[in-house]
């Protein structure tokens, strides 16, 4: 635990641990230091009589209540399926249970587990069950139940008992929300889901639709519209607004928004922007009063703490290099409107749908280089690129609106993709099936490094390559492999500031490219702009003309893959 003054930057000190933890390897649950505190939340609870300090954590598989004695936390509560890894072993393959330190000695035992569903390995948490929230009156709910202390300690320990367990009328409940419960159904990646709102006895009052959840699905997500939501991660707060609107709730979204909706199923709005839409950087730096409206989370926010605090004040937690928090403001402006009735009808006949956001094209023809006046310019999502060539080299120029123009750190030439602001062509042979990548697929990255800006170039297939000589991008998720990585200084490129951004222009010699020119050539490719944050020191969002999908910035495997299936044609005039 850190202790903070606000008034203050960096002015955070250890304070001390939050547990002295146990280090007895028989413990039934396996709930024990340093991991268990990774994620969770610190709260206070009158609900005993007396106010306590409370840690909830699911970071062991399954939701641990802590309960500080002392300013020592110690488990006092669980409730899990025999299923998960760390309880098969003692409770069989099936069956979902709830634990409660009788004894109070912070070590469960088995005589202290009660069977809550015999049979049937029940799920806990929701969405990726990354947080388990518990509000002040410790009432944990399981999907299907609803489980309230039936008494406490002098020390402040809840007491649970199955036998005062309440079912719900519907299944996938989680979270109490004001007067309201909050859940999912079909909360799992690449299924069509809905959020669940329903009254405090289960009965489903409002859904919602969760087409997009999860973090891999977002990827192949458009950016939403208004109204929707995208790559659903967690639950990371709720806030009791004191006025007729009630509660609202937070949901993460794995491209850098929050999404808020009343406790009775209203979709309010966003918090932040997608990472997607080039928003501007996070300030430069770190003061009080700093705005973060239009900024994002940017791609895979794993820790948002949202909340309202004891001054009364709602707040968000996050942050990447450092922990950030921000108040909210605004929420409290808002109001219901009466009931009114409204007329919906279909349109008219001769009325097409409008759809928001750029059509990808599906081919380019490259003209003969005469100058840029006379070649054609087209739009990227964010910015505009154009492509002539003529018999010796493929002349391309960006035009990147950036609100921190050419910033990459430039220490590794290898992986200057990850580095900050650069601009890609990613190039290979036309085939019949695009989904291999074969000998002639490479990516040429150009990036605005000290003292001059460098070319290089990414190529996948190299026949006759030793294996030592490759080289590997790897990550927890995989490895992504290049037979060769190589600086190219044959390749000219100029990058040159901009009212609003920077120009890049690169004269780019087939030869570096392997290509031979020659009128109706079909080639297979993308363009594209990479991003940085203020400061040049990483990579947060990117942009393609014909791949709208790939946006993954956190991930070294998967930002240096090669997709060809998602390449444009690319024909010469």
């Amino acid at each position: 635990m850190f202790e903070v003054e606000p008034s203050r930057l960096q002015s955070d000190r250890p304070l001390r641990y939050l547990t002295s933890g146990n280090a007895d390897p028989r413990w039934v649950l396996d709930v024990h230091p340093p991991n268990h505190f990774g994620q969770g939340e610190l709260f206070r609870s009158a609900a005993a009589g007396q106010t306590h300090e409370y840690f909830i954590s699911s970071l062991a598989g399954f939701p641990v209540l802590y309960l500080d004695r002392g300013g020592d936390y110690r488990p006092v509560a669980a409730v899990f399926h025999a299923g998960q890894v760390q309880v098969k072993q003692a409770f069989g393959k099936t069956g979902t249970f709830l634990w409660s330190d009788f004894n109070e000695d912070g070590r469960p035992q088995t005589n202290e587990v009660q069977t809550l569903v015999a049979g049937r390995n029940e799920p806990v948490r929701d969405l990726y069950g990354w947080q388990y929230l518990l509000q002040t009156n410790l009432v944990f709910y399981t999907g299907s139940h609803r489980i309230a202390p039936v008494r406490f300690t002098p020390s402040g320990m809840p007491v649970y008992d199955v036998a005062h367990a309440t079912p719900l009328v519907t299944s996938g409940l989680y979270l109490e929300v004001g007067r309201h419960l909050f859940g999912t159904r079909n909360a799992k990646p690449f299924q069509i889901g809905q959020y669940l709102f329903a009254d405090l006895a289960g009965n489903v009052v409002a859904t919602y639709p969760l087409p997009v959840m999860g973090v891999h699905a977002s990827q192949n997500a458009p950016v939403p519209l208004p109204g929707q939501t995208c790559g659903e991660l967690y639950v990371c707060g709720t806030a009791d607004l004191g006025s007729s609107l009630g509660a609202v709730v937070a949901v993460t979204g794995n491209m850098g928004q929050v999404f808020l909706f009343t406790e009775d199923g209203l979709y309010l709005g966003a918090l932040f922007r997608d990472v997607r839409t080039n928003p501007p950087p996070w300030p430069s730096r770190y003061v009080p009063g700093a705005d973060f409206t239009d900024c994002s989370l940017y791609g895979e926010p794993f820790a948002t703490w949202f909340g309202k605090q004891e001054d009364g004040a709602v707040r968000i937690l996050f942050g990447r290099n450092a922990a950030v928090v921000c108040r909210v403001t605004g929420l409290e402006e808002i109001r219901r409107l009466p009931g009114q009735q409204v007329a919906v009808q279909p349109p008219a006949a001769d009325t097409a749908p409008v759809v928001a956001g750029l059509a990808t094209p599906a081919e380019l023809r490259i003209a003969r280089w005469r100058s840029w006046d006379a070649t054609p310019t087209h739009d990227l999502p964010v910015g505009r690129v154009q492509l002539a060539y003529d018999d010796t080299h493929l002349h391309v120029r960006w035009q990147v609106p950036d609100d921190s123009p050419r910033r990459n750190k430039g220490q590794d030439e290898r992986a200057h993709f990850k580095e900050g602001d650069a601009v890609e062509l990613q190039l290979g042979p036309d085939r019949p099936d695009p989904l291999a990548v074969v000998a002639g697929d490479g990516r040429l990255v150009l990036a605005p490094v000290a003292p001059a800006p460098r070319a290089v170039l990414y190529q996948a297939v190299v026949p006759g390559t030793p294996a030592a000589q490759r080289v590997r991008f790897a990550s927890p998720i995989g490895v992504t492999t290049f037979d060769a990585v190589t600086t190219r200084p044959e390749v000219g490129v100029q990058f040159q500031p901009q009212p609003t951004g920077y120009e890049c222009v690169a004269r780019i010699p087939w030869a570096t490219l392997g290509i031979r020119p020659r009128p109706g050539l079909r080639l297979r490719g993308d363009v594209g702009v990479l991003f940085s944050d203020a400061g040049g020191q990483t990579t947060v969002s990117r942009v393609y003309l014909f791949n709208r999908t790939e946006t993954m910035t956190a991930d070294l495997h998967e930002e240096a893959r090669l997709f060809p299936a998602r390449w444009g044609l690319l024909v010469l005039d």
